[in-house]
């Protein structure tokens, strides 16, 4: 993964919860153990058993063309989708919570 873009996840850091920061430290980890010489060799080899194909973009996706993508860049976007429904959960529990308050008053 490009630098940018840890740059840009280490960025959003005080702007999540805990469950953030710790995806976005796991995402960090992973791109460093996925950038190392003994991965870049393993990627090598594994590439030259199975070439890489292209995935065409269509209105509807189908199980065939998600098999073939990426996998580090779906982890990525799973990471960002959970970041994104965990403080839409906190705002939830908030929201309820204050529900409780006003009602035991």
């Amino acid at each position: 993964m490009r630098q940018e873009m840890i740059n840009l996840l280490k960025s959003a850091i005080p702007f999540v919860g805990e469950t953030g920061k710790t995806m976005i430290q796991l995402a960090a980890h992973l791109n460093d153990l996925i950038s190392s010489d003994a991965a870049q060799k393993t990627i090598t080899v594994f590439s030259t058993l199975n070439q890489p194909q292209t995935l065409a973009v269509s209105g509807e996706a189908d199980a065939q063309s998600l098999e073939d993508a990426n996998p580090f860049g779906l982890f990525l976007i799973l990471i960002l989708l959970i970041m994104a429904t965990s403080s839409l959960k906190a705002k939830k529990l908030d929201h309820q919570e204050l529900k409780e308050d006003i009602i035991q008053i």
